[in-house]
């Protein structure tokens, strides 16, 4: 067909391998192959020249697509549905082919995206500058490189002839550079010889400048003028007015002494000498007019204002070979012992006068006959018993009084029983309620005054603590009998608080200096000590560092508690119950968090001090669970079982004070059976 003949319809023929069809330019040849080829691209199943050979193709599911492409009967073409399973059933033509011939051969014209062999002058999109990727590269991408390559370059260095002549046509540039610098010297550590000069510095320079032998001639010049100056470390003669710092009275001896020591020292011996009489060592309790204890230059011993010298006159003293002074973990203040270590004669920090194992404090004032009594009386072993601590112990939680744990620990001993509960208190407070600890207490002024109250304005251990309350507590203060008390609208850290002392009756002012400690006279029963703290000091805390503060703060309030005990009865073990900390339900002390392995570690402790007194009441009560789901979802968790607790969850109600009063019962009596206190 000549060129330029376009042709709109062509005459159908059998057997042919070529197709002709409408190009933009005019008629093209399109090799059948490729016809089928694109329609396959569209049509998964079958894909035929005839109609005949699609109907006798039924190996195909329902709904398999074919097509008829190339029938002489062009009606024939299209594209068939498969209907019936495979072997059987029939093709349905469905519509027409989703492709003409003239979308064909625009293909045909394409070039293809594998290895295209372009012609003419083939266009593409101009990467960006620094494009580094498969895209096509255009001439201006690579324009643009070549300039950014030279763009800094000097016009005498923009070509590779001009480089290589700056590098004086060097093939082996890179060895001669590094045989020059071998015969330089290093920035780090360089090892210099021969003469060495570098510049000298101005004096006075304190930087990393390399000093030259004037600078340092220059230099040490200089300290020699200043150290000529100073005055010699041995026996100096000083002139002028020399200054020194003021030494601490209680400072180590050594140290000089200035003016201002001296007149401190003086003031302090003249505030000891008192109705004539100077101290050779006091226990002033903050107060020198009101010394419990001292003794005096005569070498005479004095007591709350009573000469007891002559009872260290007796032969069970005659063996006492050392007087020391004890440190605050002792229960004493001043001890007078043999040389096995027993107690003779003692002074507590309470200032109780403890004479052979015997507290003789109330028979200073009465007969001799009165302190034989005193003596006698004290050989009588005390049985009641009393029972300290927090809620736990004041018994929040049960039904009746008569269902706390002390009041079960009554009935099941028939004993007088003593309850000094505070809820809220943590383990420091308590120990000082009883008065096994003090507190140190300053007031306004620094001064108790002839008449009334004074303000207190910081103690060491709040035991005024109870929330919504008044609390009072007689006791004395830098020696004078008066009473504490504390009123608060919320608890310990509240501002709506109130904290006095009102001594008992009118006299002289006493001077009360900072930090002097409070002896509460509550009358605390000396028979057995039924110890329940702690609770109120793990609440809510998660922190291990802090959690490991508060095991060490209780078990020395817990050291007090005994020292305080044995203090009072030297020659006796010191006869206490004291129950571990129970655990509440609540997700920061379940097993694995830190308040609960706090808690452990604090048993752990208690047990290995204090064996024969230690019962950890929180491992009995997960024991004693009624079985139920419920009791077993809170053990697993390592708290109390809810058949044994309030609705609080953190006190227990009857049954677990029930349990609570016969362990510590059952220890009391084992320790009392076999002696087995200690």
């Amino acid at each position: 067909m000549p060129n330029g003949v376009t042709t709109k319809y062509l005459d159908p023929a059998a057997n042919v391998y070529e197709l002709l069809g409408n190009g933009e330019a005019g008629t093209v040849r399109i090799a059948i192959e490729l016809v089928a080829a694109i329609i396959a691209q569209s049509i998964p199943g079958p894909n035929l020249t005839t109609q005949a050979e699609l109907l006798a193709d039924l190996n195909w599911d329902e709904p398999t697509l074919g097509a008829v492409w190339g029938d002489a009967n062009t009606a024939l073409n299209g594209v068939y549905k498969k209907s019936g399973a495979a072997g059987a059933g029939t093709w349905s033509r469905i519509g027409d082919l989703p492709m003409s011939v003239a979308t064909a051969a625009a293909l045909a014209a394409k070039a293809p995206l594998v290895s295209p062999d372009l012609t003419g002058v083939p266009t593409a999109p101009t990467p960006a500058p620094g494009t580094n990727n498969d895209q096509l590269a255009t001439t201006a991408f690579i324009k643009t490189a070549l300039d950014a390559l030279i763009e800094n370059a000097p016009g005498t260095l923009d070509t590779l002839n001009e480089l290589a002549s700056a590098l004086n046509d060097d093939p082996d540039f890179a060895a001669t550079m590094t045989t020059a610098l071998a015969a330089k010297a290093p920035l780090d550590a360089p090892s210099f010889t021969g003469n060495v000069k570098v510049p000298t510095a101005a004096a006075g320079t304190n930087s990393t400048t390399a000093a030259s032998t004037a600078f340092v001639q220059a230099a040490v010049s200089i300290l020699a003028d200043v150290v000529a100056s100073k005055a010699p470390l041995a026996s100096p003669n000083l002139t002028g007015a020399p200054t020194a710092p003021t030494p601490a009275p209680d400072a180590p001896g050594g140290r000089i002494a200035t003016m201002q020591s001296i007149a401190e020292a003086e003031a302090r011996a003249a505030a000891q000498i008192v109705s004539n009489r100077r101290w050779a060592m006091a226990l002033t309790g903050g107060d020198p007019a009101r010394t419990p204890f001292g003794i005096d230059w005569q070498a005479q011993m004095i007591f709350r204002g009573v000469d007891v010298s002559d009872m260290l006159t007796q032969s069970a003293l005659d063996r006492m070979a050392r007087l020391e002074l004890t440190n605050d973990r002792s229960g004493y203040a001043l001890t007078l012992r043999d040389p096995a270590g027993r107690v003779g004669f003692g002074i507590t920090k309470k200032a109780r006068m403890i004479l052979a194992g015997k507290d003789v404090t109330e028979a200073l004032d009465g007969t001799l006959a009165d302190r034989v009594a005193a003596l006698e009386a004290n050989n009588v072993r005390d049985l009641s018993i009393l029972c300290a601590g927090d809620s736990l112990t004041e018994g929040a939680g049960a039904s009746s009084l008569a269902t706390t744990y002390p009041a079960q620990v009554a009935a099941l001993t028939g004993r007088q029983v003593t309850k000094l509960a505070w809820g809220g208190q943590n383990t420091e407070q308590i120990a000082a309620r009883i008065g096994a600890s003090v507190s140190l207490l300053t007031v306004t002024g620094d001064e108790i005054p002839a008449s009334g109250s004074v303000d207190i304005t910081s103690a060491s251990v709040n035991i005024g603590y109870y929330a919504g309350e008044v609390v009072t507590i007689p006791g004395t203060l830098a020696g004078v009998p008066g009473v504490y008390r504390r009123e608060t609208v919320s608890g310990g850290a509240s501002t709506e608080e109130s904290e006095t002392f009102t001594r008992d009756t009118a006299g002289t002012a006493v001077r009360c200096l900072p930090d002097t400690p409070f002896i509460p006279t509550n009358p605390v029963p000396g028979g057995i000590l039924m110890l329940w703290v702690g609770r109120n000091d793990y609440s809510g805390v998660t922190d291990p560092a802090e959690l490991a503060a508060i095991n060490e703060r209780i078990l020395d309030a817990i050291q007090e508690v005994f020292d305080d005990r044995i203090a009072a009865r030297p020659n006796e073990a010191p006869r206490i119950i004291l129950y571990g900390v129970t655990s509440r339900d609540s997700p920061d002390e379940y097993v694995g968090t830190a308040n609960y392995a706090a808690k452990r570690d604090l048993w752990a402790a208690m047990a290995s001090r204090w064996p024969r007194s230690a019962i950890d009441l929180d491992a009995i009560l997960r024991a004693s669970g009624d079985g139920s789901a419920t009791d077993n979802a809170d053990i697993a968790n390592g708290v109390l079982p809810t058949s044994l607790t309030a609705a609080d969850r953190i006190h227990l109600n009857d049954a677990g004070y029930g349990i609570a009063a016969t362990v510590g019962v059952d220890r009391i009596t084992e320790n009392e059976t076999n002696d087995t206190w200690v």
